[in-house]
C-alpha cells in the first residue's frame, strides 16, 4: 500500500480493517455494500423479477450491516450470514455478487465471520476487469482515511455517505435514485433509507426510534424473505414508517369497526363534484400498491367526515387534497382542510399533499401550501405526476446545490439578446402557461382590481404596499398573459404581508374585501402556470435566517448590483427591461427590509415563504442566471464594466448564500 489506509484489492481491505475498530470497519463495509448495490442495479435493470430480488437482497445486506449501530453484535452477524447466503443462491451472480456479500462481512473481519467471507470464491477479484475497479478502491481508501479522523463515539452519528467526499460515485448515485422511480412506489423505501443514513442517524430521528425496524430485519426468518419481493419490501416499509411515527405507536386502539379502522397510506379529501378525479387518483395509488381511505368507498352515510379523517391521520395516513373551485367553496372541504393543516401547518412532515385540478381562487389557508398542479396533464403523464408528488422527500442540500436549483427555476430568467445585451425574461420552462378559457380575461380583471385598490388606498397606508401594487399593474400592462411569474408573486406576497400586518381599521370592510379579491384572483392566475409550483417547492425547502438577512447586509448587495448594472447600461450592455427589473429590485430590497419582523414559532419556516425569504432566494437565482448570461457574451464580459459586474454579482451571491439556514 502506498500509504496507510490505501487499498487496491480485497486482501488489502481485509488487512486494513483488522487495524481499526469494529465500528469503523462496519461503516466502511456498509459503504462498500451500497456501492455494489448502486452498480449492479444498472446491470439487472432489464429483468424486473431478478432486479426486485437483487435489490431486496442487497438492501437487506446493507441495512443489516448498518444495524450494528442499533443491535447486539452476534444477532446481526448471524443475520448477515443468512442474508448473503440467500443473495448468492437467488441471484446466481456469484463472482460479482461476492462484492456485496464480502463487503458486508468485512465488518466482522477480526473474528467469527472471517472464515465465512474469505471462503467466498473469487472474493478478491470481485471488481476485477470492471470499469469501476479503480474508483471503487479509491473510494474505499478515502473511507479508511476518513474513519481514521473520527473518534469511535462519533461513528454512530456521522453521515454514512457524506455528499462532499465521494465524487466518483455521485453520478452513479443520481442514476440509481432516478432508476428507483421506475419501480413500484413501495421501493421508495430504499431511497428513504439511503438518504437517512447519508445524513447521519441522529440528524433525522433519535436512534432508538429505529430499533424496532432493524430488529425485524435481523430476526425475520427465511420464509419471510422468500416471498414475493414486492410484498416483502412493502411490509418492511410499513415498519420503517411506523418506527418514525411516535404518534401512531402511542395512539390508543380505535373504537370503530368500519373500514377506516385499519391504517391506510392516504386519505383523499375532495369535493363531490370532483369524484371522478378522486376515483382516478385513488386508482393510481392503489395500482401502485398504496392503500387509500376515500369517502366514496369507505365512509358510511351519516358519518362525520372530519372525525373519520382525523382518526385515519392519527394512525399514520397522509392526506391528499384535490383543489378546485368547488373544493374551496365547500364548507365540508374547508373543515377537512383546516383539520389537516393543523396537524402539519408548515409542511415539514409532508402530512398533506395538494393537487390542483384546475385554476382556482384559493383561500388564504390553501395558498400557504405548495401544491402539485395536474392542470393540463393527461394519461400516464398525470399518473406519474401523482406518484412523484407523494414520493417527494425534501433532501438536504449544500448552498451551491440550492443556488443551482434556484438558477434553474429563476424568474426573472436572464438571456443574451442577438445584439449581445442582458435581458430579463420569463423562465421558458417554469413560467409557461397552460391555456384555459378564462386566462385571457384574468390580466384585465387583475389590472382593474389593482387600479381600484391604488385609488382607494388611504394616505397613511404603508408605502411598500402601494409600490408593490404599482409594479404588479405595470408588469401586467407590459406582459399580459406572458408574465415573469416570479416577479408577480414577489409583488403580491409583499402586498399580502403588509395587508395582514396592518390594523383592520385602516382598510375598512370595503377595501379589505377588495384586497381579498385581488389575492384570490392572483392565486387563480398562477394556477395557469403549473410548473411555477416547482419553484415554490424549492423556496419551501430552502430556509433563510431573516435575522441575518437585514439592514446593510441585506440591502447592500442588491444596491451594489444595481450600481454595477447602471454602468453596464451606460455602454449599452443591458436592455431597458433588464434595467427596470434591477432598479425595482433595489427599491423592493429597501421596502422589504422595512417590513415588520416575523413572529411566531413557525414564521418563515417550511411552506411559510415570507417576502424576505422569497426575495433572498429569487435574487440568488436571478444573479446566477445573470452571471451565466454575462459569461456568454465575451465582448461584454471583457469590458471594465463587465468585469466589475461579474465581481459584484459573485460577491452578492456569496453574501446572500450566507443567509441560508
Amino acid at each position: 500500500m502506498s500509504e496507510p489506509g490505501d487499498v487496491a484489492s480485497f486482501d488489502e481491505l481485509v488487512s486494513s480493517l483488522s487495524l481499526v475498530s469494529r465500528w469503523k470497519a462496519h461503516v466502511v463495509a456498509t459503504r462498500c455494500s451500497l456501492r455494489a448495490m448502486l452498480l449492479f442495479f444498472d446491470e439487472l435493470k432489464g429483468d424486473t423479477d431478478r432486479l426486485a430480488t437483487f435489490l431486496l437482497g442487497t438492501f437487506r445486506c446493507s441495512a443489516i450491516s448498518y444495524a450494528f449501530h442499533f443491535l447486539e453484535r452476534p444477532n446481526v452477524s448471524r443475520a448477515a450470514t443468512l442474508a448473503s447466503d440467500f443473495l448468492i443462491e437467488k441471484i446466481k451472480f456469484p463472482n460479482r455478487i461476492n462484492s456485496v456479500t464480502a463487503s458486508v462481512f468485512c465488518a466482522e473481519a477480526v473474528d467469527e465471520a472471517k472464515s465465512t467471507y474469505l471462503s467466498l470464491e473469487s472474493a478478491s477479484d470481485c471488481f476485477g476487469g470492471l470499469a469501476i475497479e479503480e474508483p471503487f478502491w479509491r473510494s474505499v481508501s478515502l473511507d479508511l482515511r476518513r474513519m481514521g479522523t473520527l473518534e469511535d463515539s462519533d461513528i454512530l452519528t456521522a453521515p454514512l455517505w457524506p455528499k462532499s467526499d465521494d465524487a466518483d460515485w455521485d453520478p452513479v448515485l443520481r442514476r440509481f435514485l432516478l432508476q428507483l422511480k421506475s419501480l413500484p412506489p413501495q421501493w421508495n423505501l430504499v431511497e428513504e433509507w439511503f438518504l437517512e443514513v447519508q445524513k447521519g442517524s441522529n440528524s433525522i430521528l433519535d436512534r432508538a426510534k429505529r430499533v424496532d425496524f432493524y430488529r425485524v430485519l435481523v430476526s425475520s426468518d427465511r420464509e419471510f424473505w422468500e416471498r414475493d419481493p414486492h410484498q416483502v419490501i412493502r411490509e418492511i416499509g410499513e415498519r420503517w414508517h411506523s418506527s418514525a411515527d411516535e404518534v401512531s405507536k402511542q395512539a390508543p386502539a380505535p373504537s370503530r369497526t368500519n373500514s377506516t379502522a385499519t391504517t391506510a397510506d392516504f386519505f383523499i379529501s375532495y369535493s363531490a363534484s370532483d369524484e371522478a378525479e378522486a376515483r382516478e387518483i385513488a386508482g393510481f395509488l392503489e395500482e401502485a400498491g398504496y392503500s387509500t381511505i376515500v369517502q366514496f368507498k369507505d365512509f358510511p352515510v351519516g358519518s362525520n367526515f372530519v372525525i373519520e379523517m382525523q382518526e385515519a391521520l392519527e394512525r399514520g395516513a397522509r392526506a391528499i387534497a384535490l383543489l378546485s373551485p368547488d373544493y374551496v367553496a365547500s364548507d365540508y372541504c374547508r373543515a377537512e382542510w383546516a383539520a389537516i393543516y393543523a396537524m402539519d401547518p408548515i409542511g415539514k412532515t409532508r402530512k398533506l399533499v395538494s393537487f390542483l385540478l384546475k385554476p382556482t381562487e384559493l383561500n388564504r389557508l390553501a395558498r400557504q401550501i405548495v401544491y402539485k398542479s395536474l392542470f393540463g396533464l393527461r394519461g400516464d403523464e398525470r399518473r406519474q405526476a401523482v406518484l412523484e408528488a407523494i414520493r417527494h422527500q425534501p433532501a438536504s442540500a449544500t448552498p451551491g446545490e440550492i443556488a443551482q436549483r434556484l438558477a434553474e427555476t429563476a424568474s426573472p430568467d436572464v438571456i443574451s439578446t442577438p445584439d449581445e445585451k442582458l435581458d430579463a425574461v420569463p423562465n421558458a420552462t417554469f413560467d409557461r402557461a397552460v391555456y384555459d378559457v378564462d386566462l385571457p380575461d384574468l390580466p384585465t380583471v387583475l389590472r382593474s382590481t389593482v387600479s381600484a385598490l391604488l385609488a382607494a388606498l388611504p394616505a397613511n397606508a404603508p408605502p411598500v404596499i402601494g409600490a408593490a401594487l404599482e409594479e404588479y399593474r405595470a408588469h401586467l400592462d407590459e406582459r399580459g398573459t406572458k408574465p415573469i411569474v416570479g416577479l408577480l408573486v414577489d409583488y403580491a406576497e409583499t402586498a399580502q404581508l403588509e395587508f395582514n400586518s396592518t390594523d383592520f381599521e385602516l382598510w375598512g370592510a370595503g377595501l379589505s374585501h377588495l384586497f381579498k379579491r385581488y389575492f384570490s384572483y392572483h392565486a387563480k392566475f398562477l394556477g395557469h402556470y403549473p410548473l411555477s409550483q416547482e419553484r415554490e417547492r424549492t423556496f419551501a425547502e430552502a430556509e433563510v435566517n431573516e435575522d441575518l438577512a437585514s439592514g446593510r447586509d441585506f440591502v447592500g448587495p442588491v444596491t451594489q448590483v444595481a450600481e454595477a448594472i447602471d454602468r453596464l447600461a451606460e455602454i449599452g450592455g443591458v436592455t431597458p427591461g433588464y434595467e427596470r427589473v434591477v432598479k425595482a429590485q433595489a427599491r423592493m430590497a429597501v421596502d422589504i427590509d422595512g417590513l415588520p419582523p416575523n413572529a411566531g414559532e413557525n414564521a418563515g419556516k417550511g411552506n411559510n415563504v415570507t417576502p424576505k425569504r422569497r426575495f433572498v432566494l429569487m435574487q440568488i437565482g436571478f444573479w446566477e442566471r445573470s452571471l451565466a448570461a454575462l459569461a456568454g457574451i465575451a465582448t461584454l464580459a471583457a469590458t471594465p464594466q463587465g468585469r466589475a459586474a461579474v465581481v459584484t454579482l459573485q460577491r452578492a451571491i456569496e453574501a446572500f448564500l450566507k443567509f441560508l439556514v
